[in-house]
């Protein structure tokens, strides 16, 4: 990981094409960091512009931002088939980076608590609408301080695992198909 990077807030970047759907593509942004216990990240998660969403995630149950991104594919195919757990693209990402079927499932396991200082912010939507720059001027004015994190603590692969827990993570992800 490019510690670098997070210093400077520059959020990581995928960018997608859907197979089988004319669009423009999607893209999502992820920063990671420690956040004021006060502050007021969690708001980020009530904006849904333009067909995307915001989510605040804990660090513990999410293996890598390759976790992130295979969620975020998951999901916008998901709704551009018509197969999603949830019509809401917010909360069928949530349960696919869980690797559960049930929202309820989910917010225990990648939902933030309120004391919890590490979080990841992540924006996912069509391609175009957010830039990199504003992404990170957006989460830098609520709060973030950007710093490299744990990731994956939380996730416990099976003894006899041997490909390590962003493999596991991406594994339970997709299996919520």
């Amino acid at each position: 990981m490019d510690h670098r990077a997070l210093v400077g807030m520059k959020p990581w970047l995928a960018s997608f094409a859907l197979p089988l759907v004319r669009d423009s593509g999607w893209e999502i942004f992820v920063l990671t960091g420690t956040r004021d216990t006060k502050s007021a990240l969690d708001t980020l998660k009530k904006i849904s512009p333009s067909g995307g969403f915001f989510q605040v995630l804990s660090p513990s149950h999410v293996g890598s931002f390759s976790h992130l991104a295979w969620a975020a594919y998951g999901t916008f195919l998901s709704l551009a088939r018509g197969n999603a757990h949830y019509s809401q693209p917010e909360l069928e990402f949530l349960v696919r980076v869980a690797g559960v079927s049930q929202v309820d499932h989910a917010l225990p396991l990648v939902g933030v608590s309120p004391s919890a200082r590490e979080v990841i912010v992540l924006w996912s939507g069509p391609s175009g609408w957010m830039t990199s720059s504003r992404f990170a001027s957006m989460v830098k004015e609520w709060g973030l301080a950007p710093h490299p994190i744990a990731w994956g603590s939380g996730i416990s692969p099976p003894s006899d695992w041997s490909r390590g827990v962003n493999a596991w993570a991406m594994e339970r992800s997709a299996l919520v198909d």
